[in-house]
């Protein structure tokens, strides 16, 4: 990849994290309106726009950081673990966008799951190796990936459970 389409990507992750930054209950475009569910007012929509903010940039930061290594650090020329740090940052781009577009769960459930599978790897390639490759957990970049990671863990699970209607958070029929 050259220094044009890289970027080119990196200037798509910094307006989706401006957008991100942006209170999300007053971009009410047609495309918007059509991806969104019943909004929620009060408190619980402020908070579940936060939550939804915060779990898209973790995501976007993560996502950023993989593309880093894989274009800038020399990841790409790494067999398998290169293509997996592409698709890893491709997927975070997709996981953000449905996270800003859609206020529901099924996106923070997503970036949960992004956040967690990332984790993993990059842990199990720290202890044990993963595709021949033993990452150390102490560099700048791996530091930051990981906050990125836990953010999008913690605040995907926020979302998925502030978007959640309360009427069918958890209960039983008596």
């Amino acid at each position: 990849m050259n220094a044009e389409a890289t970027h080119v990507v990196y200037s798509v992750m910094e307006q989706i994290t401006t957008l991100a930054a942006a209170p999300l209950t007053r971009q009410a475009g047609p495309l918007r309106r059509l991806l969104s569910e019943a909004p929620v007012g009060g408190r619980q929509g402020r908070a579940l726009d936060a939550a939804r903010a915060l779990t898209a940039a973790g995501v976007l930061l993560s996502a950023s950081v993989h593309f880093d290594l894989y274009a800038l650090e020399g990841f790409k020329q790494i067999a398998v673990v290169g293509p997996l740090f592409l698709l890893n940052a491709i997927s975070g781009l997709v996981i953000a966008l449905g996270v800003l577009l859609w206020r529901s769960w099924p996106p923070g459930l997503a970036a949960a799951g992004f956040g967690v599978a990332t984790l993993a790897a990059f842990w199990w390639s720290v202890e044990v190796g993963l595709f021949g490759v033993h990452e150390t957990p102490s560099g700048p970049a791996e530091v930051l990936a990981e906050v990125a990671e836990v953010a999008a863990l913690v605040f995907g699970l926020a979302t998925v459970l502030l978007a959640i209607p309360r009427g069918r958070r958890g209960t039983t029929r008596r």
